[in-house]
């Protein structure tokens, strides 16, 4: 990598034969957030903070269309090779698939430590787009003397239980979670580079109060109806828009299917896996219940990991195949590869002595579960030699305020890395080793 750096200027940006590495500044399509969660007592500020990417803005200024941005702070290098790429590629499955809307220009985010949970307006950072990954201390190096530019930071609020119930009682919060490490520039070397596999139409509406599993089953539905509506006959019988039970959206019909106590946007209950009873819900029953109806079941193949679905995939005329008991991000890339609608849920546990309900870790100490929360899955990667995913996601869901209903507006689309951090044989979601991949499955329809 040549050391020279070029200053960037929002009218006459460098090319690739005078630098591959830029400079950027706020407002040059780079933006960062603190977020605040919703506690008992009111928000409460964090020491998480998130770096958002826009992919055409920093083309535009580049004159790169795909790369990578890499953040640092006083703390050191936060983020590390945020993906920017106008024209993704797809795998073969897509080829004889009608690509409506192909969402390139997709922000991407990934979340990091801003240090402490004081409020903050603005932040000085190093910011750096580069036309290959960042790999370790000798790219890394040449860069470490680029001043920091001051960037303006956005307060938002988000949920911390956000719409998967199950059987245990979610305790009172207790305070904010941790932040996440930030990452280490002390990299082994030899490293793998990057690659990713995406999956075009990444759909996204905002979820009501606890929505987060019907939503995350309707933007799947969607992304199969756009792109493989006309090649494929997938069908669905609503338009996918903003709603809930009562109205002739999406995600309306698959609250109906999944029997979710819900009044309005800001005021729902969230759901379980599997309708085994009566008072049950269940978010892979409702799955499978629409795509009975909507499809050809003869033609529509489910396939899931993780246990929780095992109850009720067989109650439905869908082929449901069972491909493991825990999820692995194989599977993941292997149905991105494939074309599949990829839903995910995880579980956020904690370590309780008491609880003779929950998984025993080690002699004496149990996991439970505490909450949970789904989202789909759009693109899989390997970033020196740590897997990632590409997600869509409402952590700002809709909620009372004075009184008033209100729609927030937080969709994103997250990088994040899935690794097993506790060494315990299930992947961890993101930085947090309390948080684990639950449940997945993937919907496939026949050529």
């Amino acid at each position: 990598m040549r050391a020279a750096l070029i200053a960037l200027a929002a009218t006459a940006a460098p090319t690739l034969a005078q630098a591959d590495v830029f400079p950027l500044g706020d407002r040059q399509g780079v933006t960062f957030n603190q977020i605040a969660y919703e506690l008992p007592e009111g928000p409460a500020t964090s020491a998480w903070g998130r770096v958002t990417v826009d992919p055409a803005r920093v083309a535009r200024l580049t004159g790169e269309s795909a790369g990578f941005v890499s953040v640092r702070t006083d703390l050191g290098w936060v983020a590390l090779n945020l993906p920017v790429q106008l024209d993704p590629e797809f795998p073969r499955a897509f080829a004889d698939a009608t690509i409506v809307d192909d969402g390139a220009t997709l922000p991407v985010s990934f979340e990091f430590s801003l240090g402490a949970e004081r409020e903050r307006a603005s932040l000085d950072a190093a910011v750096v787009f580069s036309t290959t990954p960042l790999l370790g201390q000798a790219d890394l190096a040449p860069l470490a003397t680029l001043p920091p530019s001051p960037f303006q930071v956005v307060k938002v609020t988000e949920d911390l239980v956000t719409g998967v119930a199950l059987d245990f009682e979610p305790p009172s919060p207790g305070g904010l979670p941790p932040p996440p490490p930030n990452p280490q520039i002390e990299l082994p070397a030899p490293l793998e580079g990057y690659w990713a596999r995406m999956t075009p139409n990444p759909v996204n509406v905002n979820a009501g109060k606890n929505q987060c599993a019907p939503i995350a089953i309707a933007n799947a539905f969607e992304y199969l109806r756009l792109t493989f509506g006309s090649t494929r006959g997938f069908a669905t019988l609503h338009d996918h828009v903003r709603g809930v039970l009562g109205d002739t959206s999406l995600a309306a019909a698959i609250d109906s299917l999944a029997r979710r106590d819900v009044a309005d946007t800001c005021n729902g209950d969230g759901i379980d896996y599997c309708i085994d009873s009566p008072i049950q819900t269940g978010l892979f029953s409702a799955a499978l219940a629409y795509l009975s109806i909507s499809n050809d079941v003869n033609r529509v193949h489910v396939r899931y990991q993780g246990d929780f679905g095992d109850s009720c995939s067989q109650d439905h005329d869908v082929k449901a195949t069972d491909d493991g008991p825990e999820v692995t991000f194989e599977w993941i890339c292997d149905r991105i590869d494939a074309g599949d609608a990829v839903v995910l849920t995880r579980h956020k546990k904690k370590v309780d002595v008491e609880a003779a309900k929950g998984q025993p870790i080690y002699p004496g100490m149990f996991e439970v579960i505490v909450n949970a929360h789904a989202i789909r899955v759009h693109g899989c990667g390997v970033m020196g030699g740590r897997p990632f995913l590409r997600v869509l996601n409402d952590p700002q869901q809709d909620k009372d305020i004075d009184g008033a209903c209100t729609e927030r507006d937080g969709l994103t689309s997250e990088l994040v890395f899935v690794e097993d951090l506790d060494y315990d044989g299930v992947l961890n979601y993101g930085s947090d080793p309390n948080k684990e991949l639950a449940f997945a499955f993937a919907v496939s329809i026949d050529p």
